[in-house]
């Protein structure tokens, strides 16, 4: 008689923790990798400039003064700015962003702000914390253009990691799911592993000395990605890196390598006895070798009987 079982989703995943918990070895944890420092992403205001009103073009500007300094966060570029609000007209100082009234000169200090500015990535609009309620845009667009500019720079390079490879088609994985424009870098945390990257969370790994998922519930049925990783990836992470060497004679190929850091003197210094007699001339050209220099070319010839 044939049994069959039906195993709903909390069976599933209850039967899989028991699994996961018994073969712990098998799992590999997902750490945050340690991310390479960046350069904060800003623009320093060369001109002081004045800003729309969105709804009301009579209603007044804000003027923000040259020195204030953008910088990218969450996906707007902020500052803290020294600002007035102007009459569009006439471009004299007022007393705020609506029902205001004009100030007389010996007064601007009053009415001159230390305030909060930020431009939106997503809007193109421009708010400060004086007006939160009212929003402002460039009508120029000199500021905006160049705002928008250090937008776009954010966004292509979302991760703060070296990519090694940026995936061009999505993968499902059983556990995880690979998105396009995740990226694959050698993991700062696990030794020999390709950590794939969402932003600067990483979401899997794939081991390049073993070629397996760093997760036994991690499934690529298709082996695409696998292939990929393996291929591309993996020859950068597991690569050698070359020797700093130089060539002296021997028998290593031909030839003995001995390290440029090497000290000459010093291996001679070490050398057993019998060999620092053998390398160390009576004489050298006719002359006594009264300082015990030695014989390069004996040295040479014992390091071919070494090697």
């Amino acid at each position: 008689m044939e049994n069959k079982f039906n195993i709903d989703n909390d069976e599933r995943n209850r039967i899989l923790s028991l699994h996961e918990s018994s073969t712990k070895q098998q799992y590999l944890n997902v750490l945050t990798e340690q991310a390479t420092p960046t350069t904060p992403v800003t623009y320093t205001l060369g001109n002081t400039v004045s800003l729309e009103n969105v709804k009301d073009k009579k209603q007044p500007e804000v003027k923000i003064f040259k020195g204030a300094v953008f910088q990218l966060a969450n996906n707007q570029m902020v500052t803290t700015a020294t600002i007035q609000f102007v009459d569009t007209l006439t471009g004299e100082v007022v007393t705020g962003p609506a029902n205001w009234n004009t100030v007389p000169k010996e007064q601007f200090k009053n009415y001159t702000f230390k305030t909060k500015v930020s431009y939106d990535c997503k809007t193109y609009k421009f708010t400060t914390d004086k007006s939160a309620a009212t929003q402002y845009f460039d009508e120029n667009n000199s500021l905006g253009k160049i705002l928008q500019s250090k937008c776009k720079t954010s966004q292509q390079g979302a991760s703060n990691f070296k990519a090694l490879y940026t995936i061009a088609n999505a993968h499902n994985l059983g556990k995880v799911t690979v998105n396009v424009k995740d990226i694959i870098i050698k993991s700062t945390k696990y030794p020999d592993y390709a950590a794939i990257m969402r932003g600067n969370k990483p979401i899997t790994y794939f081991n390049c000395k073993t070629n397996s998922w760093g997760d036994v519930q991690v499934t690529d049925t298709k082996g695409l990605l696998t292939k990929t990783i393996k291929e591309k990836v993996c020859p950068q992470i597991t690569k050698t890196p070359a020797t700093n060497t130089q060539t002296v004679g021997g028998k290593v190929g031909g030839k003995v390598v001995i390290p440029k850091d090497i000290d000459l003197s010093q291996m001679i210094q070490n050398l057993p006895p019998e060999i620092k007699t053998m390398i160390t001339p009576q004489t050298i050209d006719g002359q006594p070798n009264t300082q015990g220099q030695p014989d390069f070319n004996q040295l040479l010839t014992q390091l071919q009987g070494l090697s």
